[in-house]
């Protein structure tokens, strides 16, 4: 091998190694400002880039759960999905987090609803949720 092909060579690896770290550092950005914006109270704009972040890792909870509970603020009909999406984790907090919220969303709903079977209805899903929440994270009882 020639001096010029290795320095090509470790030259081409930097390059790609840069590109990896950018990136990387673009999609951790993209994450922590939407997490950021969610704490400003900018929902809207939060829920679009979790699902931006989502259509990439359709698969990860944490993101699911952020979406779903930026969705639950804004009270879009598809929180509850996204909450549901987030249980598929081992992680008991997360999970927790995810069933909580759920529960304070369907007694939300039970609460505006005026027909009396959908107020039974929600409120029973909403005191289910919150069991089970209870049950994964029981020092928040």
């Amino acid at each position: 091998m020639s001096v010029r092909s290795a320095v090509i060579r470790t030259l081409s690896a930097l390059v790609a190694a840069a590109a990896l770290a950018w990136s990387w550092s673009s999609e951790r950005g993209s994450l922590e400002r939407a997490n950021r914006l969610q704490r400003e109270g900018r929902n809207a704009e939060a829920a679009q880039l979790y699902r931006e972040r989502t259509s990439r890792q359709p698969t990860a909870p944490e993101l699911r759960y952020n979406l779903g509970t930026t969705l639950a603020s804004l009270d879009s009909a598809d929180a509850e999905d996204e909450l549901a999406r987030a249980l598929t984790t081992d992680d008991r907090d997360l999970r927790g987090r995810a069933l909580y919220n759920t529960g304070v969303l369907r007694l939300d709903r039970a609460l505006e609803t005026e027909a009396a079977d959908s107020v039974r209805q929600h409120a029973a899903g909403a005191v289910a949720a919150n069991r089970a929440a209870i049950r994964l994270r029981p020092e928040d009882d």
